[in-house]
């Protein structure tokens, strides 16, 4: 899958969002929170018009993770 195949080479906001997505999708969510604020992390280095939402996406996925009903 995507986190076995691109998880060890993720290097920009995108990439760690969609590693963050593809854990989630298979209910790890600690390894999904962690990818996720990698991507916040790296989202200053992103330029573009798809910079603030990558981050509504990535704010999704944050508290989707957070939620007590995904403990």
């Amino acid at each position: 899958g995507f986190v076995t195949a691109n998880g060890a080479t993720a290097q920009d906001a995108e990439d760690f969002y969609l590693l963050g997505r593809a854990h989630l999708l298979q209910g790890k969510y600690v390894e999904s929170k962690e990818a996720f604020l990698k991507a916040k992390q790296n989202l200053p280095q992103m330029t573009g018009d798809g910079r603030q939402m990558l981050l509504n996406e990535i704010n999704i996925g944050l508290s989707i993770v957070d939620s007590p009903y995904s403990k």
